[in-house]
């Protein structure tokens, strides 16, 4: 993704990601809808970056200058919504505002399968996870490399959305993606120690190994 930006292009990004309403409404005057494409080295684009950080006002703003819920990012790999961004931060004002005023699809899926309800999972954020669930999203969603939403917890490193789906959600740590990667494995990619203790009370080995043999110290190591 390109880096070269423009300062005002720079300044938009800023603004939005701060929730700065009145720099974002003065660069719009301005400059124009160009200013809704700018984006971040990771394609985040301003209408993502507030709606990830839960800018409810400025998202607002933007799709009053030509946004949409369906605008994703720059990333070729991920294509995140401006609905999986605010699950993702874990905004649920945010959320439900998008749901009640534009009733988005909530099957809607980034360029690998995640939905806003595994994007919410991924946040950590249980209110968010459940509001999805009240209309009609099911916990045992999974993207196409069949991360499920065990797997994007332990992940995440979300100790207490993790208990509650193995506690009172049904789930067990015999789930593994389809490289046979397991929630100890997933931990110790995202580098969470005390997620990995927990499994390990929990019966989990640390001796586990994914269908490539990776063990997870190569996870560890893999995800850095």
């Amino acid at each position: 993704i390109s880096m070269a930006r423009s300062p005002e292009e720079s300044m938009m990004l800023k603004a939005a990601a701060s929730g700065n309403i009145t720099a974002v409404s003065k660069l719009l005057a301005k400059h124009g809808p160009r200013m809704l494409k700018a984006h971040t080295s990771d394609g985040s684009t301003p209408v993502l970056l507030a709606a990830r950080r839960g800018h409810t006002n400025v998202v607002r703003l933007l799709f009053q200058h030509g946004a949409r819920w369906t605008d994703t990012d720059a990333d070729n790999r991920r294509k995140g919504n401006v609905l999986h961004y605010a699950c993702w931060g874990g905004s649920k004002d945010l959320v439900e505002w998008l749901l009640d005023t534009y009733s988005p699809d909530l099957s809607c899926t980034d360029v690998v399968g995640n939905t806003p309800l595994l994007y919410s999972v991924y946040g950590g954020h249980r209110d968010v996870v459940e509001l999805m669930m009240r209309h009609g999203r099911s916990l045992h969603e999974h993207n196409q490399k069949h991360h499920t939403a065990v797997l994007q917890a332990a992940c995440g490193g979300h100790l207490g959305l993790l208990q509650w789906l193995l506690d009172e959600q049904g789930f067990t740590l015999d789930e593994r993606d389809h490289d046979g990667n397991t929630a100890i494995l997933f931990a110790a990619w995202g580098g969470h120690r005390h997620v990995i203790d927990f499994l390990l009370e929990r019966g989990a080995s640390i001796h586990e190994r994914n269908f490539n043999g990776h063990c997870i110290f190569l996870s560890a190591a893999n995800g850095g």
